[in-house]
């Protein structure tokens, strides 16, 4: 998960306990100057194979085209993801509200 700015994260102590290999929480800023180049980059420098098993989560339908340009594949939209994210499946409410803020 990319954020802008880390101010996003509400809690990046309760956050923490989320993070393994396969997912991993970066703040863009100060290397980058939004978190879409730092994706996009990231998208760019990435193997096929890896590709496959990483999801871009987006709304922004020029982001979307530029991970397209790098061969990103799976590519959801923010509204869906972050619904999908509240569900118990995943971290659940409680899970949700130390993680994002809203």
């Amino acid at each position: 998960m990319v954020f802008d700015n880390s101010k996003l994260m509400k809690d990046a102590e309760k956050a923490s306990i989320y993070l393994s290999e396969n997912f991993k929480m970066m703040n863009a800023r100060p290397e980058y100057n939004t978190a879409d180049d730092l994706l996009v980059e990231f998208a760019s420098k990435e193997s096929a194979e890896k590709l496959l098993k990483t999801l871009f989560v987006t709304s922004d339908r020029m982001l979307q085209a530029r991970l397209v340009d790098q061969k990103a594949i799976n590519i959801m939209a923010s509204k869906v993801f972050f619904r999908a994210l509240e569900t118990d499946d995943l971290i659940g409410k409680r899970g949700y509200a130390a993680v994002v803020q809203v």
